[in-house]
């Protein structure tokens, strides 16, 4: 069957279905509320040409699954129903994910149906992208010196602010004793394969975790001065 394919969509849909699972605190389909599960159907399908999507009719149930290239998403639902998506998003009770490769064939369903949408990321999805708020044009060099990453400042970092709230708490052996709160304004939302890069002192200090939030690992850089700017050369990141 030959159909145009966004592949670039579809690894994206990958990742908002990520983002559903992850909301929830569950890892299996089956254990996600019917609303959730929806969505996650939503996310997938809707990326996909619709003529690639078929129904299948089983003793116990039935389903409604597409393959392409080497993989088949199945959205499973026990009972008996009339094929439209609206009663697949009804039944649903459960998702499958096969990827073949080469000679072998690899199935994912409950608890590592996660590990399935990770395994298709990694085939149709894109370079990384990295977005840094720091001050600092930051280049990532390999063992050897070679450049891997030449990442300028955002454009939006002069837009990105830290609060800072300071409380008094009680004195402690005489000693007295504060406690920061920090929040941020404008900090970017979560997107599709980015990270953000914030100085250590500043992520280490959010209230929220987010695990799109890297910093630099100074102990493997060193910072220079040319033409008057300064830039900062690293090996890695750090992940807060």
């Amino acid at each position: 069957m030959t159909a145009n394919m966004d592949y670039l969509q579809f690894s994206k849909a990958l990742y908002n279905a990520q983002i559903v699972f992850e909301n929830s605190g569950e890892s299996s389909f089956s254990q996600l509320k019917l609303r959730e599960k929806q969505e996650v159907f939503d996310i997938i399908v809707q990326s996909f040409p619709s003529e690639l999507w078929e129904f299948k009719f089983y003793e116990f149930g039935s389903s409604f699954q597409v393959e392409f290239d080497y993989f088949k998403i199945d959205f499973y639902g026990r009972g008996g129903y009339l094929p439209s998506i609206n009663n697949a998003r009804l039944h649903l009770t459960d998702m499958y994910i096969d990827i073949a490769n080469l000679d072998d064939k690899f199935s994912y369903e409950n608890d590592t149906i996660l590990t399935g949408m990770k395994q298709l990321m990694k085939y149709y999805g894109t370079e990384m992208r990295f977005v840094n708020l720091t001050n600092t044009p930051i280049i990532v060099i390999n063992e050897h010196g070679t450049t891997i990453q030449d990442i300028p400042v955002a454009m939006l970092v002069e837009h990105y602010e830290l609060n800072i709230t300071e409380t008094t708490l009680n004195n402690i052996s005489h000693i007295p004793f504060i406690q920061f709160h920090f929040e941020t304004n404008n900090l970017p939302k979560p997107e599709y394969n980015t990270y953000y890069i914030l100085p250590m002192e500043l992520a280490s200090l959010l209230n929220e975790k987010r695990n799109d939030v890297i910093v630099p690992d100074l102990s493997t850089g060193y910072f220079s001065t040319k033409n008057n700017e300064k830039t900062l050369t690293i090996k890695r990141f750090i992940s807060i």
